[in-house]
């Protein structure tokens, strides 16, 4: 607690055979620090476990004008088993700017 900073440990009961249990975390952080929201940056893996668990609420976007591809940690989502257009997530754009010679975006998941 140096810092004002703590160290939840990682029991057993809140690991899966896919990793950490997202549910439970989030439940924790709750209980404890009555923590209602939470800003993820982060890659495809846990982006998509978020999001596989309708957990995402807003989104911002930044966009660069660069195209990469492949099999990497660069992709914006991994696998989320969507592979219709019927299927996907619908998104509704709030706010889109230009910031240099980027674009932001600011959107929320349709439900």
């Amino acid at each position: 607690e140096e810092n004002n900073i703590d160290v939840l440990p990682v029991n057993k009961d809140i690991v899966e055979s896919t990793g950490l249990d997202i549910l439970k975390i989030i439940k924790i952080l709750y209980k404890k620090y009555e923590i209602t929201s939470i800003l993820l940056e982060c890659g495809p893996a846990l982006i998509t476990s978020f999001l596989k668990r309708n957990l995402i609420d807003k989104f911002v976007f930044y966009f660069a004008p660069k195209i990469i591809g492949g099999d990497s940690d660069y992709n914006m989502f991994s696998d989320l088993g969507i592979n219709k257009i019927k299927d996907s997530i619908d998104l509704r754009f709030e706010n889109i700017k230009r910031i240099g010679s980027d674009i932001t975006i600011i959107a929320y998941p349709l439900k």
